[in-house]
C-alpha cells in the first residue's frame, strides 16, 4: 500500500501503542471511621483526665480534687473548664476554642484558646499554640509570672485595667525577633531582641 492512502497517524512513523491500565495502589489504605470518643472525666492515682467535652457551657471538676493532684485537658472544643481550686499542674492538649479558669497552667498545641488565671501562679508555658488569651489577675501579677513560649502565634495577655471601672490592658506577645551575632572568633555573643512595627 502506498503511503498516500494509509491513514494519517501512521504516515507520520509514530508508533501508536495501546493505553495500558495503571494499577494504582492507595498508600493510604482504606478510609477509616474514627468514632469520637464520649466526653469523659476520670481520675486515677492523682492525675485528672479531662477529654472530648464539645460545645458545653460549664465543665466543672468534682470538689475532691487535691492540691497534689495533676489535670490533663485533652481535645476539648467549645467549652470552659472550671478548676474548684489549686492543682500541682495543668495540661491542655489538641483543644480548639476552650476556656480554661485555674490557679496555674501549661498551654500545648491548642487554637484559639482564652485562659483566665484567677489565683497565682510563679509560671505560665505555651507551646505550639495558635490564638490564646491570657486573662492574669491581680493576684496573679503580684507575683511577677513568668510566661515561658514556644512555636507561638497570636498570643495576647489581658490585664486588669488601673481601677474596677477601666477597661482591661490588652498586650500581644511579639512574634518575631532579631538576633545579633557580635564578638571575636571563638567568642560569639547572641542578643535578641523583639522587633516593634510602628
Amino acid at each position: 500500500m502506498k503511503a498516500k492512502n494509509r491513514p494519517a497517524e501512521e504516515r507520520s512513523g509514530l508508533v501508536v501503542v495501546p493505553a495500558k491500565k495503571a494499577n494504582v495502589v492507595s498508600s493510604a489504605g482504606p478510609a477509616k471511621n474514627v468514632a469520637k470518643k464520649p466526653p469523659s472525666i476520670s481520675h486515677n492515682q492523682g492525675k485528672w483526665l479531662i477529654e472530648n467535652f464539645v460545645g458545653v457551657d460549664k465543665v466543672e471538676i468534682p470538689e475532691d480534687v487535691q492540691v497534689k493532684h495533676t489535670v490533663y485537658i485533652y481535645k476539648c472544643e467549645n467549652c470552659i473548664i472550671v478548676l474548684p481550686m489549686k492543682v500541682k499542674a495543668i495540661c491542655m492538649d489538641s483543644c480548639k476554642k476552650a476556656g480554661l479558669l485555674f490557679g496555674s497552667v501549661e498551654i500545648v498545641n491548642c487554637h484559639s484558646v482564652e485562659v483566665g488565671m484567677t489565683g497565682s501562679a510563679p509560671s505560665i508555658a505555651v507551646d505550639k499554640t495558635h490564638g490564646c488569651q491570657l486573662i492574669l489577675s491581680n493576684e496573679c501579677l503580684d507575683r511577677d509570672p513568668s510566661i515561658v513560649m514556644s512555636n507561638i502565634s497570636e498570643v495576647n495577655i489581658r490585664t486588669p485595667g488601673e481601677n474596677d471601672h477601666c477597661d482591661p490592658i490588652e498586650m500581644p506577645i511579639p512574634e518575631q525577633f532579631i538576633t545579633k551575632i557580635s564578638g571575636k572568633p571563638g567568642r560569639y555573643k547572641l542578643s535578641t531582641q523583639h522587633v516593634t512595627h510602628g
